[in-house]
């Protein structure tokens, strides 16, 4: 077994500290730092209790074992130790691509009428769409330039900011 230090580990790689199996298990790196690493696993406090989970800091120094047999062959391992740079990597060392991250961006089309329109008369006329969604796609064609903010009307009474008043562009 290879010893290297926590420090030259990769953020989520897995490890053993093999003067502590008995008592720490399931190690994982979660964030290495200058001075020390911060690591997440499960430990016993005593021989007769059970098994904790825990996060605590240690030092970069603490001399490590990589733990194969917890690695997922999904996951790419990558090991990169700064001093020497030598590099573990499993047998895929391309990263996978699976697409964009979020909520597909929702098809939203607004009925917008040829003269002049506030944001509360465009939602009425696209009830489908809540309120929220069509002012962000209406914002999207302002910025884009196909419609143009002609006026801003207060109301007499009526607390709040004046109301935008829209027009094709």
């Amino acid at each position: 077994m290879k010893t290297i230090p926590v420090s030259s580990l990769a953020d989520g790689t897995r490890f053993k500290i093999p003067s502590l199996e008995d008592s720490m298990r399931y190690m994982k790196v979660i964030r290495v730092s200058d001075c020390s690493s911060l690591v997440k696993g499960q430990r016993k406090n005593n021989i007769t209790d059970g098994w904790i989970t825990f996060e605590h800091n240690i030092s970069n120094s603490t001399n490590v074992v990589i733990d194969n047999d917890m690695i997922p062959k999904e996951i790419l391992e990558i090991v990169k130790e700064r001093n020497n740079s030598i590099e573990i990597v499993s047998e895929d060392s391309t990263p996978k691509v699976t697409g964009k991250k979020g909520k597909p961006k929702m098809e939203v089309i607004l009925t917008i009428p040829d003269t002049r329109f506030t944001m509360k008369e465009l939602a009425g006329m696209n009830s489908d769409y809540s309120q929220a969604l069509v002012y962000l796609r209406l914002m999207e064609k302002v910025n884009a330039g196909t419609i143009k903010v002609v006026d801003k009307v207060k109301v007499e009474g009526v607390r709040g900011k004046p109301s935008s008043v829209y027009q094709k562009a």
